[in-house]
């Protein structure tokens, strides 16, 4: 059994299959089960060579934990999402996504558009600093076009 790209003509994946007559019924499922293992595994690889730049873990965990408190509604959420996005860039200075959300984060804590026109300024640089760092995260760019940061011009 083969799997060929189309386009290129190009083999992708191969395999055989030994059996019975009477296991044929089964040889399908098989052949989907290869398939889908073989595709998942070239999948998983796409990914993990997308994100070798990744933070740490730990960097990863306070900056997941940050954005947590940043979309909760307790007195203290925000500054404890402030803290937790600078922990994440103690570990990891180059983290771009902690660096939009700690701007971000900045800018909700002064109460977004009534935030001092300079504090909205430096955020939306260093969201689009970030941007530069990792300009294939989503996530960095919706912050950039933020109703609050999506007006600024330098």
């Amino acid at each position: 059994m083969r799997l060929v790209n189309s386009a290129s003509r190009a083999q992708t994946w191969s395999d055989v299959f030994d059996c019975a007559f009477s296991d044929a019924p089964g040889v399908p499922d098989q052949i989907v089960n290869a398939i889908v293992a073989t595709v998942h595994n070239r999948a998983e690889h796409v990914v993990l060579d997308h994100h070798k730049g990744t933070p740490s873990l730990a960097a990863y965990e306070f900056t997941l934990r940050g954005i947590k408190h940043l979309r909760g509604y307790a007195p203290d959420d925000n500054q404890k999402a402030l803290a937790l996005f600078r922990d994440a860039l103690k570990v990891d200075p180059q983290y771009a996504l902690a660096q939009a959300y700690l701007a971000f984060a900045e800018v909700v804590d002064a109460n977004y558009d009534t935030a001092p026109r300079a504090l909205l300024i430096d955020c939306k640089a260093r969201i689009d600093q970030a941007k530069a760092l990792d300009p294939d995260d989503g996530r960095i760019h919706w912050l950039s076009y933020s109703p609050t940061l999506g007006q600024i011009s330098g």
